[in-house]
């Protein structure tokens, strides 16, 4: 008897973990499907000109060469991401620096 109930006790309680984390998972889910994709290339930016007309601008992010070194057998080049703003037209109007850097390294091949 006292096996029984262990056991209906043990079950209980693993059917109602696997519900409680099926809720949750659930809530989870919706929640990543409510959010908007987010897109490297083409966000659409809205901004004001001087005399109060709206201007639809195109932003897209590039990264831009900084510098190039050689250091310890290996080169090393440094990129910036760059928010680049154009206008219809596909005119570049802002270009603004993010602060973001890329590095990479490459092993040079030393000949003896």
């Amino acid at each position: 008897m006292k096996m029984k109930v262990r056991t209906l006790f043990l079950v209980l309680f693993f059917a109602g973990i696997l519900v409680v984390t099926s809720y949750v998972d659930n809530n989870s889910q919706q929640s990543f499907d409510s959010l908007s994709h987010l897109s490297l290339d083409g966000g659409a930016v809205e901004t004001s000109a001087d005399e109060g007309e709206a201007e639809q601008l195109n932003m897209s992010v590039k990264e831009v060469h900084v510098k190039t070194e050689k250091r310890g057998g290996y080169r090393i080049e440094v990129y910036e991401q760059v928010n680049v703003y154009r206008d219809d037209k596909g005119k570049v109007v802002k270009k603004v620096p993010t602060g973001e850097y890329q590095t990479l390294k490459y092993k040079l091949n030393e000949k003896k």
